[in-house]
C-alpha cells in the first residue's frame, strides 16, 4: 500500500505555495519525500499567471494599488484571482497508482477524487461530456472563463479548475476549489480597456460558480482534508496520513519564492 502525506498550509504567500509545490515535485521524483496531497489557502489576495504567460496581461499598477500580489505558476492556463477558495495540490512519483500516463487520464482520476470530496457538501455535479478544449479559450487570458472535459461543473457552471505539470519522475496537480465570488473580479486587474474589462468579469459570472451556493455552513481546510482522505483511500491503495515538511524541504521551499514572485 502507498504511504503519502495530506499537508493543510492556511494563509501563505502565493510565491511559498508555488515553490512548495515545485520543490515537492521535485523531491517525491527523486524519491526523498512521500507523495503529498496538500491543501492550502492564500495570505492575501493574490493573482497567479500559467507558466507561459506574460505579466503584461496584467495592470500591475491596478494591482498593486489594491496590494494585490502577483505569482507565476510552474503550471499551465491562464490568469486566476486566488482569494476565497481553497486550493489543492497531488504531487506524485510516476510510480503511484494515481499515475496515468494518458493526460486526461491522470486529469480525470483527482477529478473523481475531488467530485467524491466534494459531494458530502450538497454539490450535484453535472455527468461526464464532452467539454471544450485548449483552443477554445485562447481568445480569454482568465483561467476560469471555460470548463474543460476534466473538469468539475454544476449547471454547466465551473466550480473546480485544475492545471499539470509533469516532469520525467514526477506529477503535480493543482488547482482551485471556489468558496465564493471574488474571482469574479480578476476582469478588473486585466490590462484592457475598462469595457473590455467589465466584459471579462460578466464572462466570469456566467461561466462560473461557488460552493456558498449549495453549501451555507462553513468550510475548514480541517474538515475538507477529512473528506479527501476518504475520497482517496476508498479509490486508490493509498494510506494518508498527516503531516509537516521537513527541515530541508522548508529551506528549499524558501530559497525558491523569489523564482515564482513577480508583485
Amino acid at each position: 500500500m502507498e504511504k503519502w502525506r495530506l499537508l493543510l498550509h492556511p494563509k501563505k504567500p502565493g510565491d511559498w505555495h508555488m515553490a512548495a509545490d515545485v520543490v515537492l515535485a521535485r523531491r517525491i521524483g527523486e524519491g526523498r519525500s512521500l507523495a503529498t496531497f496538500r491543501l492550502f489557502t492564500w495570505e492575501s489576495p493574490t493573482i497567479s499567471i500559467g507558466h507561459n504567460q506574460r505579466p503584461d496581461v496584467l495592470d500591475l499598477d491596478a494591482c498593486s494599488w489594491d496590494s494585490i500580489r502577483v505569482v507565476r505558476r510552474p503550471t499551465g492556463g491562464r490568469a486566476l484571482l486566488h482569494c476565497d477558495e481553497i486550493t489543492y495540490s497531488a504531487i506524485f512519483p510516476v510510480t503511484s497508482s494515481l499515475y496515468d500516463p494518458q493526460l486526461l487520464a491522470n486529469y480525470e482520476k483527482i477529478s473523481g477524487i475531488l467530485r467524491s470530496a466534494l459531494e458530502p457538501f450538497s454539490v450535484s455535479f453535472d455527468q461526464k461530456k464532452e467539454g471544450e478544449s485548449e483552443s477554445s479559450y485562447a481568445n480569454s487570458e482568465l483561467c476560469f472563463a471555460r470548463a474543460l472535459s476534466y473538469e468539475l461543473t454544476v449547471g454547466g457552471k465551473k466550480l473546480v479548475g485544475s492545471a499539470q505539470r509533469r516532469w520525467q519522475k514526477a506529477v503535480l496537480q493543482h488547482g482551485s476549489i471556489l468558496l465564493g465570488p471574488c474571482h469574479e473580479k480578476m476582469g478588473s486587474y486585466l490590462n484592457l480597456p475598462r469595457e473590455k474589462r467589465e466584459e471579462e468579469i460578466q464572462r466570469l459570472r456566467e461561466s462560473t460558480t461557488f460552493l456558498r451556493r449549495f453549501y451555507a455552513g462553513p468550510i475548514s481546510l480541517e474538515e475538507f482534508s477529512v473528506h479527501i482522505r476518504k475520497s482517496v483511500e476508498a479509490k486508490y491503495a493509498i494510506q494518508m496520513d498527516g503531516g509537516n515538511l521537513d527541515t530541508e524541504e522548508e529551506k528549499a521551499i524558501q530559497d525558491l519564492r523569489k523564482t515564482y514572485r513577480i508583485l
